[in-house]
C-alpha cells in the first residue's frame, strides 16, 4: 500500500488494484492505495487481501473492460487475489463508486505503473524508518516531508534519488524545509544514503561501419569520435562505450537514468556516426 492524500483516484488515472470477487459478468477490486469512504466496511473479513488494504475503496469492472476481445469465461482471465493495473473510468466520491478498466491500459503503461508503484512502496518504507526513529506516526512523516516532496518532484522516490546523488543540500532550498527539524533531515540523508540505489538502464547495439577509402580506418575512427563528442540531454548523466567486435562491427552501449534519455542520446550518437561515415562515401548501420 502506498499512502495517498486523496481518498479517491481521479478519472483517467492508472491505479494498482487487487481482485476480490469475480462474477459471471463483472469483477470487484480493492484499490491498493486509496482509502475511499471513511469507516470500516462490513462483510470484508473473508476477502483475499491483506488487512492493510481491506477497508480501502472498491472498484467495479465489467467483463467488457477486461480485454479487447470477446470473453467466454471471465475466470480464464481474472481470479481472486490477482493484482492488476487498471485505468479509472468513473468516480463518484459521494457514493464511493469507482469504475475501472484493464483493457484500456497499454503494455508500456502497465510496465511503467508497476515500476513507479514499487518505487513508491520503497519510499514509504524509508519514511516508516524515519517515523520509528523519531517515535512519530507514518502519517506525520508523510504530512511534513513525504507529501511536500511529492508535490515538488512528482514522486517521493525521485526526491530520494536526488538526495542520494547530491546530498541533503538538494532539497534545502525548498520552501517547506525551514519547518523541518534539522535532526529529521540529517537522519533522512543517512537513511537515503544507506538504502537508495540510483536506477539506470542500458541499451546495447551494434554498429557496422564500412569504408572503401584507402584511409578507411582513420575515417571510421573519425566517425566514432564524432559520436563520442555528442552531448547528452542537459542535466542528465549518461555513459557511452564503444568496443570493437571484429571489423567492421562495433559494440555500442549507453547507460542512463531512464529509457527516454537513453533512447534520445542513442539516436543522436548513431545518427552522427552514420552521417559522418556516409559523408566520406562509406556506409553505416545500427542494429539492436
Amino acid at each position: 500500500m502506498v499512502r495517498k492524500r486523496e481518498a479517491f483516484p481521479e478519472e483517467g488515472e492508472l491505479i494498482m488494484a487487487t481482485v476480490v470477487d469475480v462474477q459471471q459478468t463483472h469483477a470487484y477490486l480493492i484499490l491498493d492505495d486509496y482509502r475511499g469512504l471513511p469507516g470500516e466496511k462490513q462483510g470484508r473479513s473473508s476477502l483475499n487481501v491483506t488487512k492493510e488494504i481491506r477497508n480501502n475503496a472498491m472498484a467495479y469492472m465489467h467483463i467488457s473492460e477486461l480485454a479487447n476481445h470477446w470473453i467466454k469465461n471471465i475466470r480464464d482471465f481474472v481470479k481472486e487475489g490477482q493484482k492488476m493495473v487498471c485505468r479509472v473510468l468513473k468516480v463518484d466520491p459521494r457514493k464511493g463508486h469507482i469504475d475501472v478498466s484493464k483493457r484500456r491500459v497499454s503494455g508500456k503503461e502497465k510496465k511503467q505503473k508497476i515500476m513507479h508503484w514499487k518505487q513508491a512502496n520503497k519510499a514509504e518504507g524509508l519514511l516508516k524508518i524515519l517515523s520509528i526513529r523519531f517515535e512519530t506516526t507514518l502519517q506525520d512523516v508523510y504530512d511534513k516531508l513525504g507529501f511536500p516532496l511529492e508535490d515538488v518532484y512528482g514522486e517521493i522516490w525521485s526526491a530520494f534519488e536526488d538526495i542520494k546523488e547530491h546530498g541533503i543540500e538538494a532539497i534545502m532550498d525548498l520552501d517547506f524545509i525551514e519547518d523541518i527539524d534539522e535532526e529529521w533531515l540529517e537522519e533522512l540523508e543517512k537513511i537515503v544514503q544507506q538504502y537508495v540505489e540510483i536506477r539506470t538502464v542500458n541499451i546495447v547495439g551494434e554498429l557496422e561501419l564500412i569504408s572503401y577509402d584507402p584511409a578507411g580506418v582513420e575515417l571510421i575512427k573519425k566517425a566514432i569520435s564524432s559520436g563520442r563528442k555528442q552531448k547528452p540531454p542537459k542535466g542528465e548523466k549518461v555513459s557511452l562505450d564503444f568496443q570493437l567486435i571484429t571489423p567492421p562491427r562495433y559494440r555500442l552501449e549507453i547507460e542512463a537514468g531512464n529509457y527516454q534519455v537513453a533512447e534520445t542520446y542513442l539516436k543522436k550518437v548513431t545518427d552522427k556516426i552514420i552521417s559522418t561515415i556516409e559523408s566520406s562515401d562509406g556506409t553505416g548501420t545500427f542494429t539492436r
